[in-house]
């Protein structure tokens, strides 16, 4: 449903309960409603248009929030930047997507000098071109049907040229629902949303937000790292998203000083590779807590498969069962259905499909076939109904005719004592086709012997790496994921 609709219902039913929560910072629905109409009418007086695409330069704050569903309300489709984007990377997208104008805030707007009108946003101060405006805050009472496009979220591609998903109304709309069918949520819970909001989650926890009336704590990563759990506990957190960067964040605060956790209900850990033995740590630091898998893509409009709480020691290794709402498959090369414990490749159908990739209907067709989405990723059910992920088709090494996933290596790798973190790809070979070659970023003085050692006495021959690089550091993508990609172009260059 459309997110002002759902936020002018939050303000009739608790007009000063807490919506959002950053820093010293509280927000009640009432003033979130006010900020948005007020930036809503700005937007229109610019000529904002139906499915216009605006982009959004904006830290994790409320600001951000208010800026989406302005959008929104004014009939357009917010289009969220990275703040760690370079200025051509903001104009690259901007004019492929034909973006009329940048919202950002007043000390992003001269890093942001992109050649299209630009509006500043900063708690209730609204400028235009340079102007400070005072707007109504009355509702502009317009209508958006479910087909309508909400938003459009950068995503990179294999191609080096930005993919822009478009997300429908209808999408949003999937991630409330998937939240209450997997992990039982409940509008008295509290969102503590640690990832950037400038890529799938924000959009999703903003519509949790206003379609549940659930409060939204919001961290930003990139200038606070210090007092999480505190904050954490002081608000109330009862569940979060993240990946293991995050959480490996959390782990070192929990060991360093005291904290109650008791009311801090899940940890939804994203991400296809999350070892178990990383689940185990993270469940042992948070006792309490039920430490679960979640799995979505930002096609998928973000999570559609879980481990429900209550089978999460049971199935922890596996990214859980599908929403209700979805249809999710494993095929075969010939796109045959596969039966429990044969490895395919994923493919998944429903209402949480986005609408299709921006000015791209090459990409569109390559990704959505027939109504079934390929998500590139290999993996199996078992007998329960509860999927396990092996890697992607795109990160499969092939060498000599056999198959190896990443994963597979890494997770014995990861096993050795001396190894703080592991990446493992495929480097092109003339006589094998590809070799097996391992990033390992050791804990302790180690030696490369030591580890391929090792890797022989736990792996069949054709899966032990050829070679071994020692780094400080993995490159990670902007959402905390060790980046094989980047690995892989630095080998070819």
């Amino acid at each position: 449903m459309d997110p002002g609709r759902l936020l002018n219902e939050r303000v009739k039913e608790h007009p000063h309960k807490v919506a959002l929560i950053a820093k010293n910072e509280r927000v009640d629905f009432l003033t979130l409603s006010r900020r948005v109409n007020r930036l809503a009418h700005v937007l229109c007086e610019a000529g904002i248009k139906r499915n216009d695409k605006v982009g959004i330069l904006l830290p994790n704050a409320p600001e951000f929030v208010v800026a989406c569903l302005a959008v929104q309300r004014a009939g357009g489709a917010a289009m969220p930047l990275d703040m760690k984007f370079l200025q051509r990377d903001c104009d690259e997208i901007l004019n492929f997507a034909d973006s009329p104008l940048l919202i950002t805030s007043p000390s992003g707007e001269v890093s942001a000098s992109v050649r299209r009108p630009v509006v500043t946003v900063e708690k209730e101060q609204v400028r235009f071109k340079g102007e400070v405006l005072d707007p109504p805050d009355s509702d502009l009472r317009l209508e958006r049907p479910p087909e309508d496009e909400a938003a459009c979220l950068y995503t990179s591609g294999s191609t080096g040229r930005p993919k822009l998903a478009v997300l429908t109304f209808e999408n949003l709309s999937c991630f409330p629902r998937a939240l209450r069918d997997i992990y039982a949520t409940t509008p008295e819970g509290v969102c503590g949303m640690l990832l950037p909001m400038s890529h799938v989650s924000g959009p999703i926890a903003i519509q949790e937000s206003v379609e549940n009336g659930t409060t939204m704590v919001i961290f930003d990563l990139m200038t606070e790292r210090r007092g999480i759990l505190q904050s954490l506990q002081e608000n109330g957190v009862s569940f979060i998203w993240g990946v293991m960067p995050i959480y490996q964040l959390l782990i070192h605060e929990a060991k360093a000083r005291e904290f109650d956790a008791r009311g801090l209900r899940l940890l939804i850990v994203m991400g296809m590779e999350t070892p178990v033995s990383f689940l185990r740590e993270l469940s042992q630091a948070f006792p309490h807590t039920a430490v679960v898998q979640g799995y979505g893509l930002t096609e998928t409009t973000g999570l559609v498969i879980g481990t429900p709480p209550a089978d999460f020691r049971r199935k922890m290794d596996s990214i859980g069962r599908p929403a209700g709402f979805m249809e999710v498959r494993v095929i075969g090369p010939e796109g045959r259905h596969l039966p429990p414990k044969r490895h395919g490749e994923v493919v998944m159908r429903g209402p949480a499909v986005m609408k299709g990739y921006y000015r791209d209907g090459a990409a569109t067709r390559e990704r959505i076939k027939d109504g079934w989405l390929y998500t590139g990723d290999f993996g199996y059910f078992d007998e329960d109904g509860y999927l396990y992920l092996l890697g992607r088709t795109d990160d499969m090494i092939i060498t000599g005719g056999l198959n190896v996933f990443p994963c597979e290596v890494e997770d014995v790798i990861r096993r050795h004592p001396k190894v703080k973190d592991v990446a493992v790809v495929g480097i092109p070979d003339p006589r094998r086709g590809a070799i097996v070659k391992a990033f390992v970023v050791p804990s302790s003085e180690t030696t490369k012997e030591e580890i391929l050692k090792y890797c022989r006495a736990n792996l069949p021959g054709f899966k032990c790496p050829r070679t071994i690089e020692f780094r400080e550091e993995l490159p990670m993508t902007s959402t905390g994921k060790i980046s094989r990609s980047a690995l892989r172009r630095a080998e070819r260059s």
